[in-house]
């Protein structure tokens, strides 16, 4: 979540530990995009309006959470 709070990303999930869930959420204005290009690249997020949906699990590695941040940088 750090970082993609340092690349300027408008996440809309609650920050502090004690209050977050096991999802992010990440406003922008074209999730739909996002969430299509990202399942060409086997990521799977759920657009919901304005807001992009990502849910790791505990078989998500760091590899695959570095894998989603480039992919989202670079869309």
């Amino acid at each position: 979540m750090n970082e993609l709070l340092s690349l300027r990303f408008n996440i809309v999930s609650p920050l502090s530990d004690e209050k977050r869930g096991a999802h992010v959420s990440i406003k922008l204005s074209n999730s739909e995009n996002v969430a299509r290009k990202l399942k060409e690249k086997e990521i799977i997020a759920a657009p919901r309006k304005d807001i992009l949906r990502i849910s790791t699990h505990v078989y998500n590695t760091q590899r695959d959470i570095d894998y989603l941040i480039s992919s989202l940088t670079k869309l």
